[in-house]
């Protein structure tokens, strides 16, 4: 079986991948081998994973440790979205063409899922489309957010508003804060906690 991880994740999965027996591990947008405390055993639970695949734009000390290198596109060469919060959805296009010799992640996984053929093939077949399949991967994404939203107008319209825009924004509902019973007492005891603490800390210097 094999596993992917991306960003604080990877330690987490690569130890589990470890214990399962798990025998690929993809990596995207992370070094853990470099940025996570040396306690966690990042470098020692990806050492454990048989075969790991980097998808990183340059070399550094978890790529050092992968078996396989996929150079990356640059943020700024490549499609992508993200909702940064409940009515927010934002889209981002490439403003430069790709320096040097690399793949967007998403081509590359789109393209091994059609290879595998099956579900995975069937779920990625994007109208048999051959060339930037992570960008028709989004617009097919935003069609579905287009009926979601009720936006009945063509899609390529929809598409060259939200391209020009960076994206939709809608207003989220309200959700009411629930607060517990035990929350008053319990934030008035932290608080005087504090308060007694920073006394005791500041008697030495204010004496």
């Amino acid at each position: 079986g094999g596993v992917a991880a991306s960003g604080g994740g990877v330690p987490v999965v690569a130890g589990g991948a470890r214990r399962n027996g798990t025998g690929v591990l993809l990596v995207n947008g992370a070094t853990p081998a470099y940025a996570t405390p040396p306690g966690l055993g990042a470098a020692q639970a990806l050492a454990a994973v048989p075969y790991k695949v980097s998808f990183a734009r340059y070399l550094d000390e978890t790529t050092a440790l992968a078996d396989l290198v996929l150079p990356d596109h640059d943020p700024y060469e490549q499609w992508n979205d993200y909702t940064a919060r409940a009515g927010v959805h934002g889209l981002l296009q490439p403003v430069m063409l790709p320096v040097f010799d690399t793949r967007p992640t998403g081509d590359v996984l789109i393209d091994l899922a059609r290879r595998l053929g099956g579900a995975p093939a069937a779920r990625f077949a994007l109208g048999g489309a051959q060339q930037e399949l992570y960008k028709v991967y989004v617009q097919q994404r935003w069609r579905e957010l287009q009926r979601e939203v009720g936006d009945g107008r063509p899609f390529d319209e929809f598409w060259r508003e939200a391209v020009q825009h960076g994206g939709i924004w809608r207003e989220a509902p309200a959700v009411p804060a629930r607060v517990g019973a035990q929350w008053g007492p319990r934030r008035r005891g932290a608080v005087d906690a504090a308060r007694r603490w920073l006394d005791a800390a500041c008697a030495p210097i204010l004496s």
